[in-house]
């Protein structure tokens, strides 16, 4: 009785727990294999030091002459000289001297000489000298030396010394010196030495050296030597302005002379007349100062005083 009841009794030990399985220890390394922690699937590190290092999982501060690769998830801090390898998710602060690759989501600080990427979803600040690719939904501050690139549904501050390029829809401001591109819709502004382009909608401003060029409708500006939109609602300054469709605002045309122009109308820059041509076929067309003081009659005509202001400062009486 006592023999058969023997087995039964040692089926009642208590079940494994998940920290059980998961024994967290100290990596001392000088290579992948020659370190006090070999890396398998279960282990989690506290404290990584080596000149190049190689773990399952780090929660905690991981610090290497060469380079650090977690297998899974990284959350704390990760320094390298050269570069930052997680296959999951980063929380927390990464610094390397060449990159960061972080296989799937990043949230916190990465920081890096050349290169940043990030295979899926990124919150925080990113800073390299180089390029940062990012995946989708990726919101903070994205700052590349040359270029930042992000996927769907950007949202934040990007800037960037040559081009941002969003796959899809970006919300928020993204300045480059030479081209910012958005796939899709925009919320927010545009500002770039060369152009800016919106493959559909943008609600909000396009500043740019050369060209803004909005492939569907926007309500808001555009500030440019040229402008282009399907449609528009709100304001174009520039040299040459076009719309497709229909534009509900008004157009600055600058040359020679400042000429304005109310939606639906037909304009032409005054420079197109000779000296003995009438003006008149231009509907708003006035010189600079007489523009001006058009122009805010009708936002300050409730406030003489301010108006007689103007009227002083530019010479000219109200037309």
């Amino acid at each position: 009785m006592v023999a058969g009841t023997l087995p039964a009794q040692t089926t009642d030990s208590p079940p494994t727990t998940k920290k059980d399985r998961e024994p967290v220890g100290i990596n001392l390394s000088l290579w992948k294999n020659m370190s006090t922690q070999p890396t398998d699937t279960v282990g989690s590190t506290c404290l990584n030091l080596g000149l190049f290092s190689s773990m399952n999982r780090l929660n905690g501060v991981g610090i290497n002459l060469l380079g650090g690769v977690v297998l899974r998830d990284m959350n704390g801090v990760q320094i390298t000289g050269l570069a930052n390898l997680v296959g999951g998710s980063m929380r927390g602060v990464q610094i390397a001297g060449i990159s960061n690759v972080n296989g799937n989501n990043l949230s916190g600080v990465s920081i890096s000489g050349l290169v940043g990427i990030t295979g899926n979803h990124a919150q925080g600040v990113i800073f390299s000298g180089l390029t940062n690719i990012t995946g989708d939904n990726t919101s903070g501050v994205i700052i590349g030396g040359l270029l930042n690139i992000s996927g769907e549904n950007s949202s934040g501050v990007h800037l960037a010394g040559l081009a941002n390029i969003a796959g899809e829809s970006f919300n928020g401001i993204t300045t480059s010196g030479l081209l910012n591109i958005v796939g899709q819709s925009l919320r927010g502004i545009q500002i770039s030495g060369l152009g800016n382009i919106t493959g559909e909608n943008m609600h909000g401003m396009q500043i740019s050296g050369l060209g803004n060029v909005v492939g569907g409708s926007f309500t808001g500006a555009q500030l440019a030597p040229m402008n282009m939109a399907k449609s528009g609602k709100g304001l174009q300054i520039g040299l040459f302005n076009y719309y497709k469709e229909n534009f509900d605002g008004f157009h600055v045309v600058f040359g020679r002379h400042i000429d304005v122009a109310r939606a639906g109308t037909d304009y032409h820059q005054a420079h197109d007349h000779d000296g003995s041509q009438s003006q008149a076929k231009s509907p708003l067309q006035v010189s600079h100062s007489g523009f001006l003081l058009k122009f805010f009659r009708g936002v300050f005509q409730q406030n003489p005083r301010f108006f007689e202001v103007l009227r002083t400062f530019w010479g000219t009486s109200p037309v």
